[in-house]
């Protein structure tokens, strides 16, 4: 649970709906370069992933192209947050320069959105639907 938000089942790696894949592939020119939160089951297509054991937020993202579908949950083993996501995505993108897409639930009454996102930013929104996790 997030943001006030509750997870529809105890799950944490959701992943990234097909018809918003092919956009990201799109938008990247078919040159991802890394996806740091994947999973065995993930359909998004990079160059490098990092799936657990692998933890993405230890891992370097010095990468020109980074997708990023944070897990939305709190990680009771890594002590991690979706706060802790956005704010290494922030912090690469001012490093590295990196280009960064993140597909996050709108929570602008959060500390991250705060933070890292409002007046940081670009910030598109999905029209036509409400992802239900």
């Amino acid at each position: 649970m997030t943001a006030g938000r509750k997870s529809s089942q105890n799950k944490q790696d959701w992943n990234t709906p097909i018809k918003y894949a092919n956009l990201i592939h799109k938008f990247f020119n078919y040159e991802l370069c890394l996806d740091p939160c994947s999973n065995n089951e993930s359909i998004i297509e990079s160059k490098n992933k990092y799936i657990l054991p692998i933890d993405g937020l230890k891992e370097k993202w010095n990468f020109n192209s980074i997708y990023i579908n944070p897990p939305y949950g709190r990680d009771h083993i890594r002590k991690t947050t979706i706060k802790h996501w956005i704010k290494k995505a922030y912090l690469t993108n001012i490093d590295h320069r990196s280009e960064i897409l993140m597909l996050i639930p709108v929570a602008t009454n959060t500390s991250h959105w705060k933070e890292f996102i409002f007046s940081k930013a670009s910030i598109c929104f999905l029209y036509d639907t409400r992802l239900v996790f």
